[in-house]
């Protein structure tokens, strides 16, 4: 599996169906995925995304995915409103938790508590 939630393609419907069904995640845990290369993957066009969407997950745990570059873009953090707990342990490739793009907003995670990092040897930076 690369990809978790692939919130682009040309059946509208469906996605928007599938989002809906995020909005109901309050706790979401990836374990042992070695082919995993991201969590979220979004189109360049993203309708279906609302603020509502992931906004009761308030707590992601990942563990030994060892492609996955980065775990967030800055358009799929600004959505997780509710999150108050990060976990990223043992993930070999991960150089960013929040991948860098080109914007001038500022990137805030308002109710999160705890974040917890380790042995991630290719940490560059949390936030860019």
């Amino acid at each position: 599996m690369e990809v978790i939630f692939q919130l682009k393609g040309s059946k509208h419907e469906e996605s928007r169906h599938s989002v809906e069904a995020f909005n109901k995640l309050r706790s979401f845990e990836l374990q042992k995925l070695p082919s995993l290369t991201r969590v979220w993957e979004t189109g360049s066009s993203q309708p279906m995304l609302t603020g509502s969407s992931f906004g009761n997950l308030k707590s992601l745990r990942v563990y030994y995915c060892n492609q996955l570059k980065y775990l967030f873009s800055s358009s799929i953090v600004k959505l997780l409103v509710s999150i108050e707990g990060i976990e990223v342990l043992k993930c070999e490739q991960m150089e960013e938790i929040i991948a860098a793009e080109e914007t001038d907003e500022i990137i805030t995670l308002p109710k999160v508590k705890s974040i917890k990092l380790g042995s991630l040897p290719k940490l560059k930076v949390f936030l860019w």
